[in-house]
């Protein structure tokens, strides 16, 4: 079989109707489980291949945990398109709380291992870490209001979850404070090399709240 072919059966025997249970539906051609919430969220359990990846040789896959907002996507294509949105609409991961002490004994290098490892136990790990991580982490971000109550996301997703909420004063407020805060600790735009991106769209959101 081929390396893609191990991933879906092992889903399928072994983590498929857990999941779909938890009402996700598992895209083949994607290698992704999607579930859309009530406020317009994708939530995606996604599995990645190792490019070294090799029938009958090499089968490592990885997971990885998102959230997906295609109205946040338009908006931000729609409002900023001089600026690369982050993601790609897929929201950035800036509180990973939820993922403290999530096991990663049998990752010890790129994902899961298949040829190595049992495939019911990698895919009851799977299971475990949704159970007791990712569900939490999907939760915290389900709706723009969780992400604005959140106090472990302070960057400029917390002004456009604000935006989002029709909070314009506050969202106002928080990018002057970071705007201000950026010049303050830099100096200038010149000196913030590596944080110049998200400067800049913080600066962005300043100029779209002001006009």
């Amino acid at each position: 079989m081929t390396p893609k072919e191990v991933l879906t059966n092992a889903i399928d025997q072994h983590l498929r109707s857990n999941l779909e249970a938890e009402g996700f539906s598992f895209s083949e051609s994607q290698l992704k489980f999607k579930k859309k919430s009530d406020s317009g969220f994708t939530h995606e359990i996604g599995f990645r291949g190792s490019k070294t990846n090799t029938a009958n040789y090499l089968v490592n896959f990885e997971v990885w945990f998102n959230t997906y907002s295609a109205k946040y996507k338009k908006w931000w294509k729609d409002n900023f398109p001089e600026i690369p949105i982050i993601g790609g609409g897929y929201l950035p991961k800036t509180d990973l709380s939820a993922f403290e002490g999530m096991n990663r004994d049998l990752q010890p290098t790129f994902g899961y291992d298949f040829m190595k490892l049992e495939h019911s136990i990698i895919m009851n790990d799977i299971w475990e870490n949704y159970k007791n991580h990712a569900k939490k982490y999907f939760g915290l971000h389900d709706a723009w209001e969780y992400i604005v109550n959140n106090e472990n996301i302070n960057s400029f997703l917390k002004i456009d979850a604000l935006i989002f909420c029709n909070k314009p004063k506050e969202a106002l407020e928080l990018a002057e404070e970071k705007y201000k805060k950026y010049l303050d600790h830099y100096g200038s735009e010149e000196n913030m090399k590596g944080a110049k991106q998200t400067f800049s769209i913080i600066k962005s959101r300043l100029n779209y709240l002001k006009s």
